[in-house]
């Protein structure tokens, strides 16, 4: 019974490892968008993007990321709006909400719908990059 359970998780894990761990970005600045996607697949992940909140929710139906950076404005539906609709169906979804300096007092009140963290533009590519390693990470070992 143990060697079947060790070989199942072994399996698991095989093949977790062998999956690219998918980045939902929603972001409605094209130039931006292509620079995550360049940046992040660099980085071994598979991106997929939105230009707005509804598209991005949409995605995460389809999609099913393990992540999303979430921009605070965006056209049709702006971040504090995509989260609050995200967090009606899914609780689980890790998020990182990128925001411009003035826009502090609207993340604090993202943290209430249980952001995983934020960053402020201008964009620290790598920070963000060891940001979202650290976030999934914790989503693994809860997983586990």
């Amino acid at each position: 019974m143990v060697a079947h359970y060790l070989n199942n998780k072994c399996a698991k894990e095989l093949l977790r490892s062998n999956v690219l761990e998918k980045i939902l970005i929603c972001e409605d600045e094209e130039d931006l968008r292509v620079i995550f996607i360049d940046f992040f697949k660099d980085k071994g992940f598979d991106v997929v993007c939105a230009a707005d909140g509804e598209e991005g929710l949409k995605l995460v139906d389809s999609e099913k990321p393990d992540i999303m950076l979430l921009d605070m404005r965006m056209p049709k539906l702006d971040g504090y709006g995509t989260l609050k609709k995200l967090r009606e169906y899914n609780k689980e979804l890790p998020v990182i909400v990128i925001t411009a300096y003035g826009y502090i007092c609207q993340v604090i009140q993202m943290m209430n719908l249980g952001i995983s963290g934020y960053v402020t533009k201008p964009i620290d590519y790598d920070k963000l990059s060891d940001k979202i390693r650290e976030v999934l990470s914790l989503k693994q070992n809860e997983n586990a």
